[in-house]
């Protein structure tokens, strides 16, 4: 897997249009007189969306092969604890990454589209500081808790759990920052170098094990594992002199200094929003994990992974609308964010639609013809596409309520609408079994995107969603008729 609240800011020439939530807040996010710096060039959308296109293309390409390759590595019981490892890996990341995957859109980029480039400096190094120092905390306590979690899940014996403990606790705090130097280069406009380095990892790991299959040479979960360790190194390594570059013409003083403790005040609630994001994009798969087998958790981590192929174009146009949407705003460019939004709806849904029907299509026979034990994966993934297929129709509804200051907005819905998808999910659990499950925690993607359009529609006076764009055409056919 996104969030009391005061009007906008009007009291800074009218160009900030970002929320302040607290006095501590209207001290270091408030506009400043431009520096001397170089300006940045700010790219448009479609350029933009071009540039991350390719790499995103990567890591599409590495996940499926990755799904693909693990049950013909693996056996079913492995490939359902390696699903787990990675709900625990990505769970202590999110907690290490402090929610400033979505404070750096609203902080680094509002800084960068001001002209303060010695601030947004500053923010840049003292985030990634505060989430390496995170990260290396939540890995100490990770290798001293995790050894207890042999047993619950589905372990054979707790040596084999011990033996991956270390490496699961040393993947997090690289995981962390690679993700947070990904949302960095993308909130400073260096669209092309966080589209390639986001898909440095998951290439690593498709390219590893189609190395293994090929040379026939065995492997066990752990030595997958290293395989993600080794290529989540490799991330950060190629990440740091990227961001470095990226910002060496920055070197001049910030017209506004900004302590760790201000970055903190502002992202603990993007942190708590995240937690909660994560724990409901992971709860269908761990309610499964408590209550069934390894083999259900497999099947049902293979088709959480087809259905994610859905909303692949919208993490597209996200990922090069997000940075573009906060300096558009910041500059009060609506007619900007209008012509992006209703851009990025349209593609995402149609592209998510055509995917999911040629699924539907071709999905059964591929499945049979590639492994029959995962025949069941080839349902639960039309029952969980269904709701992709409507969060795309949503839009960047949740994301602007992250970047654009309503983030405590965001977090109510997000818990609200999570305590119904529990409820949702344990009944389908109960009575349905994987499937049922499958029909609650789509049940509750769409109540989640439908209550985040509406919370944008309400706040800023905005529609995100593909019903608002049709309906803005027809108006305006009607209009001109």
């Amino acid at each position: 897997m996104h969030d009391c609240v005061h009007a906008l800011n009007k009291a800074n020439d009218g160009r900030l249009g970002i929320e302040i939530h607290s006095p501590h807040e209207a001290s270091w996010m408030t506009t400043f007189p431009p520096s001397n710096a170089k300006p940045i060039r700010v790219p448009s959308f479609g350029g933009a969306g071009k540039a991350v296109l390719f790499s995103r293309g990567l890591v599409i390409v590495s996940s499926i092969a990755t799904s693909i390759l693990l049950p013909l590595i693996l056996d079913q019981t492995s490939v359902g604890q390696f699903f787990l490892a990675q709900i625990i890996i990505a769970g202590l990341s999110t907690v290490a990454q402090l929610g400033l995957i979505f404070s750096i859109p609203a902080t680094v980029t509002e800084a960068v589209a001001t002209g303060d480039l010695g601030r947004a400096r500053v923010l840049a190094a003292k985030a990634l500081a505060l989430a390496a120092c995170t990260g290396l905390l939540v890995a100490a306590v990770a290798w001293l808790t995790l050894p207890s979690l042999g047993s619950r899940i589905g372990m054979e014996s707790l040596s084999a759990w011990i033996t991956v403990t270390p490496i699961i606790a040393a993947i997090v705090p690289l995981m962390a920052l690679s993700t947070l130097l990904v949302e960095l280069l993308r909130g400073i406009h260096a669209i092309r170098a966080s589209a390639s380095l986001a898909a440095v990892t998951g290439t690593f790991t498709a390219f590893t094990l189609t190395l293994l299959f090929a040379n026939d040479i065995a492997t066990d979960l752990s030595g997958v594992l290293q395989i993600v360790l080794i290529g989540s190194a490799i991330c950060l390594l190629i990440g740091v002199p990227l961001a470095t570059r990226a910002m060496s013409g920055w070197k001049v003083p910030a017209l506004k200094t900004v302590s760790s403790s201000q970055i903190l005040r502002h992202t603990l609630p993007n942190l708590l929003t995240t937690l909660v994001f994560f724990a409901l994009a992971q709860l269908d798969i761990l309610l499964l994990s408590a209550l069934g087998t390894m083999n259900d958790v497999a099947e049902y981590g293979i088709a959480l992974r087809f259905s994610a192929v859905l909303l692949v174009p919208l993490g597209i146009a996200n990922a090069a609308f997000t940075p573009l949407a906060v300096q558009a705003r910041s500059t009060s460019d609506e007619t900007a964010v209008h012509d992006m939004m209703s851009k990025l709806v349209t593609i995402s849904a149609a592209l998510s639609v055509m995917f999911y029907v040629g699924f539907a299509l071709a999905g059964y026979t591929l499945i049979v013809f590639w492994n029959p034990n995962y025949v069941d994966s080839y349902t639960l993934t039309l029952i969980l596409g269904v709701g992709q297929v409507v969060h795309a129709g949503g839009g960047s509804a949740g994301v602007l309520l992250m970047v654009w200051g309503d983030q405590r907005a965001a977090m109510l819905i997000t818990l609200v609408t999570g305590l119904v998808t529990v409820a949702l999910c344990l009944v389908g659990l109960r009575y349905g079994g994987s499937f049922g499950l499958a029909i609650g925690a789509a049940a509750g993607n769409i109540l989640q995107v439908s209550m985040f359009v509406y919370r944008v529609r309400r706040r800023f006076k905005l529609d995100p969603s593909l019903l608002g764009v049709l309906s803005q055409w027809w108006f305006a056919e009607k209009a001109s008729a």
